[in-house]
């Protein structure tokens, strides 16, 4: 859609993520072993929780729910297509854009027909501590980007450029997406960083023949 429509996408990063979550009640655990301790009376001491540590089984799905209360209140509509994304409320206007139709896919009804409105309208794909926010206007952009880090800290990270191992760029014709980080990667780890590079398909007017019975086996065609 960003592509399509020459929208900008965001990017935000939340500090510390699960920590931000309470656990419904506290959580008791012994020290790590090396790390015990006791006290005056010789009785080993524990560690006890009150927020949703990582490493406890149910702080994803706590801090998903401290997420979803904060984007709710904040105006945004989970959408029922996706739980991790979430778009901002638009206004009645007296026509129906075939945008919203296409995101959203609303119903048309001819006394409360709904319409696309730039000034007051955003779409956020949450993944943990990350989100990729996508808007119109800058101004909206930036906006937003500071309620969102009213309750939960974070890092504004500007124009998206990396997101789940994706590479992004953004441009004036439209959005590239690649993962040459990953595959760059994966050369060094199989040892293929110094081979010599050969075109895909091969190239035109290249004549192969058959190698005799003789030849090795490594140097046929």
């Amino acid at each position: 859609l960003a592509a399509m429509f020459a929208w900008r996408v965001d990017k935000i990063d939340y500090s510390g993520a699960f920590l931000n979550a309470d656990l419904p009640k506290p959580m008791y655990a012994k020290f790590p072993y090396g790390l015990t301790e006791w006290d005056s009376d010789g009785v080993e001491l524990v560690m006890v929780f009150y927020k949703a540590a990582y490493g406890i089984s149910t702080a994803p799905r706590l801090w998903n729910e401290c997420q979803d209360k904060e984007y709710r209140s904040l105006g945004y509509h989970q959408h029922r297509s996706d739980s991790c994304v979430y778009s901002q409320s638009y206004s009645p206007k007296p026509k129906q854009s075939s945008t919203m139709k296409a995101i959203f896919g609303t119903e048309k009804k001819e006394s409360t027909e709904q319409q696309f409105n730039p000034t007051n309208f955003g779409i956020l794909g949450n993944h943990v501590d990350d989100g990729a926010f996508f808007t119109p206007s800058k101004e909206v952009a930036e906006r937003e980007k500071k309620r969102f880090f009213k309750k939960f800290p974070g890092t504004d990270e500007g124009l998206l450029k990396e997101f789940c191992g994706i590479r992004v760029t953004q441009h004036d014709k439209g959005i590239d997406l690649d993962q040459e980080a990953y595959i760059d990667a994966l050369a060094e780890e199989y040892g293929y960083v110094n081979c010599k590079a050969v075109n895909s398909p091969i190239e035109q007017k290249v004549c192969l023949t058959e190698c005799p019975e003789v030849c090795d086996v490594e140097k046929r065609v």
